[in-house]
């Protein structure tokens, strides 16, 4: 399928800050989250194949990869089968397997992660047959920024860091309607 290397570069003495070091000796949360950011991420990829069964499908920000179109012989036949146009998705099993964290393959420790083979084995195969023409199993460019990004906040705030930047934006809301109901006090007093 393929492997994706990933080398963290930082800029910090790691003996002056024991909580950082800390952190830099196991990914395993993050890697986690990356793997269930990476699954819900490929909705937008399953939806890009709509319609483009006859013109193939170039990713653009998705991907690099190009999928090629259908030969037209298949084409017809699943379109006679009462199969809609939707590269990439016949039956639907290869895709509800890579929507879902419980239906791909997938191994996280401290310093790997591995994943995307589907389970099921019809979904394996019609990932593998397809691999050369239209491989479903990649990382986008929206893949990467979360990578990019689940890695910066974990070594930045911790293994919380979900529960502190979501509490942080519900501060942060509340803070708004505070002002924003001072501001409309003010108006009314000086209006009033």
């Amino acid at each position: 399928m393929g492997t994706f290397k990933l080398r963290i570069k930082y800029d910090l003495n790691l003996a002056e800050c024991a909580e950082i070091a800390q952190r830099v000796r196991d990914f395993s949360i993050p890697f986690a989250s990356i793997v269930a950011e990476w699954a819900r991420g490929n909705v937008e990829k399953f939806d890009a194949g709509k319609g483009s069964e006859s013109s193939g499908f170039s990713g653009g920000s998705l991907t690099p990869l190009r999928w090629e179109p259908l030969t037209e012989k298949y084409r017809r036949a699943k379109e006679r089968a009462g199969f809609a146009n939707w590269l990439m998705v016949r039956t639907g099993n290869l895709m509800q397997s890579l929507l879902n964290v419980s239906g791909f393959a997938q191994f996280v420790d401290a310093h790997r992660v591995i994943f995307g083979a589907p389970i099921d084995a019809e979904a394996a195969d019609a990932a593998m047959y397809n691999r050369e023409k239209r491989n479903t199993i990649f990382l986008g460019e929206s893949d990467r920024l979360g990578i990019k990004r689940e890695l910066q906040n974990y070594i930045s705030f911790g293994e919380n860091y979900k529960q502190f930047l979501f509490s942080r934006a519900g501060r942060m809301v509340a803070l708004k309607k505070e002002v924003l109901s001072m501001d409309l006090n003010f108006s009314e007093a000086v209006n009033g």
